[in-house]
């Protein structure tokens, strides 16, 4: 499977950027393939339910004009699944996002275009977010945790796996606030 990376030098909801530039490709085919077909979409809604039933692309109808500006393909993933989460940038402006399904870590370079695998073992990582100190947090799906590692060591250290005496299940989303206390989703054990 041939999976398109759509990146916009700015990252603001970076996770929601990449999904759908990636998912949206098929829709805009559509779309610009017939300009003559009427829409019943009104101009100041972003997306159109299509009905009851599930639709075949379930961004028909998502008005993307009207908050992502000029697109361009930067990068294609080749992997037999492709399942894209976590943007985080490096300070370098190096892209690193996980292919959760695939069990990777992607790191790509916006200087030279090169797509590579950062880490070929994530253990399910999905979430991804740089410090202020350039370490990666990582969550850990399949681990049920939250790791920190070095990125110039590649050492890593355990932040998170166990809330009130029980263990954490596929961490996800994380983020931190200015005085340094990390924040991410997960259920428990």
């Amino acid at each position: 499977m041939i999976f398109k990376i759509y990146f916009k030098r700015f990252l603001a909801h970076g996770t929601i950027l990449f999904c759908l530039f990636g998912c949206m490709e098929n829709w805009n085919k559509e779309t610009k393939s017939n300009p003559n077909e009427e829409s019943n979409n009104s101009s100041d809604t972003l997306y159109s339910n299509v009905g009851d039933t599930p639709s075949k692309d379930k961004y028909e109808g998502l008005k993307s004009e009207l908050f992502l500006g000029d697109v361009t393909v930067e990068t294609r993933i080749d992997d037999k699944e492709v399942f894209t989460e976590g943007p985080a940038v490096d300070r370098n402006g190096t892209v690193y996002f996980t292919n959760v399904p695939m069990n990777k870590i992607l790191s790509w370079n916006p200087e030279n275009k090169k797509l590579s695998v950062f880490k070929a073992e994530s253990n399910g990582a999905n979430g991804l977010r740089f410090t202020p100190e350039g370490n990666l947090l990582i969550c850990e799906g399949d681990g049920g945790k939250v790791i920190r590692m070095d990125m110039v060591s590649k050492n890593t250290s355990v932040v998170a796996e166990i809330f009130n005496g029980k263990g954490l299940q596929s961490p996800n989303d994380l983020e931190y606030d200015a005085k340094g206390r990390i924040y991410f989703s997960s259920r428990t054990g």
